[in-house]
């Protein structure tokens, strides 16, 4: 001991931990800091249980993902070796952390500390900054390895990924603080870190795919730090910026403090202290807050920077949604996401105001698409994009239609689960993305339409239920109706070669009156004028496509006027079929290179059987069909039958977002008028999915597009995109 040490009379010697006999009196606090860091440096290499957990463990599991996973493109490669990463994140860090501490407390190293100057927080936080040494270093040696294994480019962001893991890490460390605060000895410490690890490794889709997952659990996966963790790393991996790290980044630093205060109120120096029950509720309560605290953190993050300023727009041309023909020079005044003002002219803006010059643009609502499946891509690319799981291919989806200037869509037959996530997301501010409303599973017919197209699905109720009596109808409407937005009924048999079983007509009745008595809107996808007269017979307020095999007669298409049931053509998906058909590629399109992966176009010109599903779909038809289809529309527009703007979009050539604009030049083709078919896809529209936007005027939302040239003469103008506003805010922009 040196003269120091003794004449402090209090010392603390670790046999074997080389200039660790410390004076611990006289001793500042950052020397006690860097002490004790190497002190936890020293112990965890001499544990093999976190020896094993820190090193072993992760390069392992290294091993193991690179012989099954290895293969693909780099980016797909990529996302296995962060798989790994944040495996080693949470091993490394629950592991790492409890099984050192309890070990040192069960053999009485902690009780030498406690007669010792040293503060407890000091002690925490060289155990956290050793542990974090670790981390960092068993990291770069999995993203070494892994890399050469993998053979992948180094072409990461690397400040990016520092971040992630850093905070990742720490937000992993407090989980293990508050493990070595309740476990009393090192057998009982494994068990209870396990209890936290082994969920978070596979409700966090860093080894089981989310879409393998049940949605139920997957529900618990979005309250857990690792899922947060992975999701920013694969953010890392695609490309994306800073501004999609933020919201994660913040809320596992907010629970990395959270869990530390937590660790520090439950620290117990002595093996024979025991906490007494209030206290084991309190690490339970703690243990449940630390691991929600992102999803709390998330959801308050996008409360605080949900758009509350001022906006002020000087549009040189405006078109409002409902006019027939555009206001010159206006000013759009918005607050909290809402229109609040228009003035004719350009009034002064208040110097707290953002202003967005479109005095050289047209300035209208954003459009909006009433029949999409967001489940597919419309190409033959059944399986996702790359390492995609089913949630990330959607939220692609959903990013292309706000490029296409679509700021309103409604879901159909996806899997009800995961789409009303999206919209519950998208409704807090925490996705960004159209406005979405969800139908839910499509009631049709035993083995009716679309039960063929998911043979692949172990379950399909989420997307199809399957009905055959009213008492049937009944139950399943009443275990659907607090979580859709509508309902559609398949009630058709199919056109051409391929026929289904169809609905029964008391069946489709029970459902429309149940529905109604629950408040929900039934739409009817149909296929023949038949099918279109009995839906609006029984009292339908929607019709799907209408018919694309025939005729649908005046009679019909008068009582639709009478009674204001929407009419949506979706004419757009039978050119798409046309063309998927021939094999004529769709790059020409507008938006089509920019919103749909290369993988998806290019599957759409494959031989195979791809070659042979063409031969047996009878596509050289659809150009018979859409001209039937579109002559139903100019006789619906004449008899006064209302238009909405809905496309089928995932459909073999229907791409999600492009095929909008299509579906509007074939509007126009049928005989709308420009205006008439511009309200189908925006005041129409947003009035038919109960959307608080579609027109500008004070109090409605404030979802907006610009573009060069007038789309009231031109409706191609619509291409010439040059921003997007989703609730006051500028969520596209083009340069």
């Amino acid at each position: 001991m040196s003269d120091l040490g003794r004449k402090a009379g209090l010392s603390l010697n670790l046999d074997g931990v080389d200039g660790c006999v410390v004076p611990l009196r006289e001793m500042v606090e950052l020397h006690a800091f860097w002490c004790n860091t190497q002190v936890n440096l020293a112990m965890n290499f001499r544990d093999r249980q976190a020896l094993f957990w820190n090193f072993g463990f992760p390069l392992g599991f290294a091993v193991i993902f690179s012989a099954v996973f290895g293969r693909g493109t780099a980016q797909e490669r990529w996302t296995v070796i962060m798989q790994i990463v944040a495996i080693t994140l949470a091993s490394n860090g629950i592991f790492g952390t409890a099984l050192p501490l309890v070990t040192m407390r069960e053999q009485h190293i902690l009780r030498r500390y406690r007669v010792t100057p040293l503060p407890l927080t000091t002690l925490l936080l060289s155990v956290t900054f050793a542990q974090l040494l670790l981390i960092v270093l068993a990291t770069a040696l999995v993203i070494a390895f892994m890399a050469v294994l993998l053979k992948v480019p180094l072409t990461l962001d690397w400040s990016k990924l520092a971040v992630v893991v850093l905070s990742g890490a720490m937000a992993m460390l407090a989980l293990g603080l508050i493990v070595a605060a309740v476990a009393d000895n090192t057998k009982v410490a494994p068990s209870i870190a396990q209890l936290i690890f082994m969920p978070m490794i596979f409700l966090s889709g860093a080894t089981v795919p989310d879409f393998l997952i049940p949605p139920s659990w997957q529900q618990v996966g979005e309250f857990l730090p690792l899922t947060h963790v992975f999701r920013a790393c694969k953010a890392i991996v695609v490309g994306k910026g800073w501004d999609a790290l933020v919201s994660p980044t913040v809320a596992l630093l907010v629970t990395a403090a959270v869990g530390f205060w937590f660790a520090h109120a439950l620290f117990r120096w002595e093996p024979e202290e025991k906490l007494p029950t209030p206290a084991r509720l309190k690490v339970i309560a703690a243990t449940l807050l630390v691991l929600a605290f992102p999803k709390l953190t998330d959801t308050t993050l996008a409360f605080l920077f949900k758009p509350r300023g001022i906006v002020v727009i000087y549009a040189g041309r405006m078109w409002d949604g409902l006019s027939d023909r555009l206001r010159e020079q206006v000013t759009v005044v918005i607050h909290n996401g809402r229109v609040v003002k228009m003035h004719n002219g350009f009034v002064s803006a208040s110097r707290f105001a953002r202003v967005v010059d479109a005095k050289h643009l047209t300035v209208l609502p954003g459009l909006g698409d009433a029949h999409v499946h967001l489940g597919s891509d419309g190409g033959f690319a059944f399986a996702a994009i790359g390492n995609e799981d089913e949630r990330e291919a959607m939220e692609r989806r959903l990013l292309g239609y706000l490029r296409c200037g679509v700021t309103m869509i409604k879901s159909c037959c996806d899997h009800t689960d995961l789409v009303v996530r999206l919209r519950d997301r998208e409704k807090q501010g925490l996705l960004t993305a159209p406005r979405l409303v969800v139908v839910g599973p499509a009631f049709t017919a035993p083995n009716g339409h679309p039960t063929e197209l998911f043979f692949w699905a172990p379950d399909i109720r989420p997307f199809v239920r399957q009905v055959d009596t009213p008492k049937e109808v009944s139950a399943e409407l009443n275990d659907l109706a607090k979580r859709v937005d509508n309902i559609k009924a398949i009630y058709g048999r199919g056109i051409g070669w391929f026929t289904y079983p169809r609905m029964k007509r008391e069946v489709l009745a029970a459902l429309v009156e149940k529905a109604h008595q629950l408040g929900l809107k039934v739409t009817v996808h149909t296929d023949t004028a038949e099918d279109v007269r009995t839906a609006v017979e029984l009292g339908a307020d929607g019709i799907e496509h209408g018919s694309f095999a025939n005729a649908i007669d005046d009679a019909t298409l008068q009582a639709m006027a009478k009674r204001k049931v929407i009419f949506v053509p979706t004419l757009s998906v039978a050119e798409g079929m046309r063309k998927a058909g021939a094999g004529e590629s769709l790059d020409d399109e507008p938006f089509v290179r920019e919103v749909v992966p290369k993988e998806v176009r290019e599957s759409l010109s494959k031989g195979g059987w791809v070659a042979m599903w063409r031969r047996g779909m009878q596509f050289s038809r659809w150009d018979e069909r859409l001209k039937t289809n579109m002559e139903n529309v100019r006789r619906a527009f004449r008899l006064g039958v209302p238009i909405v703007c809905g496309t089928d979009a995932g459909n073999q050539g229907t791409f999600h977002g492009p095929a909008v604009h299509r579906e509007l030049r074939l509007l126009v083709q049928a005989g709308l008028p420009n205006v008439e078919a511009l309200k189908a896809a925006t005041s129409r529209c947003a009035h038919w999915l109960g959307i608080d936007a579609g027109i500008i005027a004070e109090g409605k939302s404030a979802d907006l597009i610009a573009v060069e040239g007038d789309p009231t003469k031109d409706i191609t103008a619509l291409a010439k995109l040059r921003w997007v506003m989703k609730g006051g805010q500028l969520v596209v922009q083009v340069k």
